[in-house]
């Protein structure tokens, strides 16, 4: 479905003034900081031939193979392709911007959750999820504020609908 849109001429359906940069460096940063998360979960056992700590009955980590297979790799690909403004950016940012929303509302959820059952979590954590969730979710509003209404948008032919 994402390859039935003109990809080149998405850009024009989005304001020349789009922070693009913070967009871009916000999902570096997001894809960066889950990245190391898992990384350092996963790898350091590896290296050390052992299980993970957390595998207990498990035979894979599902979410962390997901994390590291598909949303890392896409942050990274669409925050590098809409810094430099290049049309598939326009295209991956939104998908992956609504998928780090739907993940960090519900790791928040979870985290607040396990803090009213009584499960001691670092302060640290607790804000850091809090914060970076209402920071992609004020990523998700800047970039709505930032399509162009109907009569602004060039005449392509696209129908996006």
């Amino acid at each position: 479905m994402m390859m039935s849109y003109d990809v080149e001429k998405l850009p024009l359906f989005f304001t020349k003034k789009m922070p693009v940069k913070f967009l871009g460096g916000f999902l570096l940063f997001g894809s960066f900081v889950f990245g190391m998360m898992w990384t350092g979960k996963l790898g350091l056992p590896l290296l050390n031939n052992t299980p993970p700590a957390d595998l207990q009955h498990y035979t894979t980590f599902v979410i962390q193979a997901l994390d590291l297979g598909f949303v890392v790799p896409t942050g990274l690909l669409a925050g590098i392709l809409l810094i430099m403004r290049k049309p598939f950016g326009y295209l991956l940012t939104p998908v992956i911007i609504i998928k780090e929303i739907t993940l960090l509302t519900a790791l928040t959820a979870k985290i607040l959750l396990q803090l009213k059952a009584g499960v001691e979590i670092g302060y640290l954590l607790v804000w850091s999820v809090i914060l970076f969730n209402l920071l992609v979710i004020i990523c998700m509003i800047l970039l709505m504020k930032n399509i162009k209404e109907n009569e602004e948008k060039p005449s392509t032919g696209m129908n996006l609908h």
